[in-house]
């Protein structure tokens, strides 16, 4: 229920503020030689880039460029209310959080980080209408979703917490979760298995369920 105790390392972003009660901070990675204490941004760096490894992005592809860590505790408080509301309803296990990326340009970064993931942002997929989250970075690196800066090349890609819930497989006429068997109660998110989801889709009304934390501007290798 409180924010993250990393929150406020790393070099305060000067006029660079995702909104009204954010705070961007970009994270740098530990100088060759460095004494930085193991509480520092660079370990913080370094477990976002291990992240983005495990997600299956081969790093080598890649020019991380920046990371940074987006603290709103607003809105913080109304996923940790979102994450209470799940516990009660569905049980410890049934929560079902996770980390997920999600793909943008550069110009909704600012959008989603002052508002979270608003109906405004959904779209109509393969599995449904709303907002995307994947596992694989590689998958909202794609430039349909992560769409190149003009000029630089430059992507942007979001690390998120997400309440997956319940979730039941999607697909793309639905503009909601289907209803659970015998109950009027709906499924919490939609995705594109239920066995390992690569995929997980928030629809309508899902406003809280997704936490932007780490924004991530990348080059492909050239």
């Amino acid at each position: 229920d409180q924010p993250p105790p990393y929150w406020g390392h790393g070099t305060l972003c000067s006029g660079e503020s995702g909104g009204v009660g954010s705070v961007l901070r970009e994270l740098r990675p530990a100088a060759v030689g460095s004494s930085a204490p193991s509480e520092s941004g660079a370990v913080i760096f370094q477990e976002v880039l291990a992240a983005l490894s495990r997600s299956g992005q081969d790093l080598s592809a890649l020019r991380v460029r920046a990371i940074y860590l987006a603290e709103n505790a607003s809105r913080f408080d109304q996923y940790a209310a979102a994450k209470r509301a799940f516990e009660k309803r569905l049980g410890p296990e049934g929560v079902n959080e996770r980390w997920l990326w999600h793909g943008t340009d550069k110009g909704t970064v600012p959008s989603i980080l002052a508002n979270g993931f608003l109906r405004d942002f959904n779209e109509r997929g393969a599995f449904g209408r709303g907002v995307y989250f994947a596992s694989n970075a590689t998958y909202s690196l794609s430039s349909t979703y992560a769409k190149p800066e003009p000029g630089s090349g430059d992507q942007y890609v979001i690390l998120c917490r997400v309440l997956v819930g319940e979730p039941c497989v999607g697909q793309a006429r639905m503009d909601r979760p289907a209803q659970k068997p015998n109950a009027i109660e709906l499924y919490d998110s939609m995705v594109d298995r239920i066995a390992d989801p690569k995929i997980v889709v928030l629809s309508a009304g899902s406003d809280n369920r997704a936490f932007p934390e780490f924004v991530l501007c990348v080059q492909r290798a050239r």
